[in-house]
Parts: structure tokens; C-alpha cells; sequence
């Protein structure tokens, strides 16, 4: 099972989070909000990597500034990873 990460100007990246965790923080971070819904702290709001930050399937890191995800894809039909992990 694999989540890619499409991003402008890049091929697909491949990361080690479940489907559903990358969008729901990625959601947060477009959005401004916590993980319950409440409107971030103007300094968390303000730093939007820290939230869009995965592990990749090759070891390393990556941080994708918000405006430049196109979306998240995955080779499942329906993600049983849920949104912890």
C-alpha cells in the first residue's frame, strides 16, 4: 500500500503515512485549524510545514509548502489506516 504526495513541478512522491492522515493534515494546514476544528494559534497558523512535513518510502523527509500540493494519491481502494498513527 502506497500514498503519493502530487506536487508542482515534481513526479509523485511517495510517503509512509496512510492516505488519510496526509489529507486530513494537509486539510489543516490549507484551513488553519486543529485537529479537533478549532482555529490554530496565529504562530502555528503561520508555519504551515511543520504540519505538511512526511516521511518518505526512500527514508528521508519531506515539507511541502500548501500552495504547491496538487493532491494525494494511493494505490488502494479505500484506505484502512484511518487517520491515527
Amino acid at each position: 500500500m502506497a500514498t503519493f504526495l502530487l506536487i508542482r513541478g515534481m513526479e509523485p512522491v511517495e510517503v509512509e503515512a496512510s492516505y488519510n492522515l496526509v489529507r486530513h493534515r494537509i486539510n489543516q494546514a490549507l484551513t488553519g485549524t486543529n485537529q479537533d476544528g478549532s482555529k490554530a494559534e496565529d504562530v502555528v497558523r503561520n508555519r504551515p510545514l511543520h504540519k505538511i512535513s512526511f516521511k518518505t518510502a526512500e527514508g528521508g523527509r519531506i515539507a511541502i509548502a500548501p500552495d504547491h500540493i496538487i493532491g494525494v494519491g494511493s494505490d488502494v481502494e479505500k484506505d484502512e489506516g484511518g487517520e491515527e498513527e
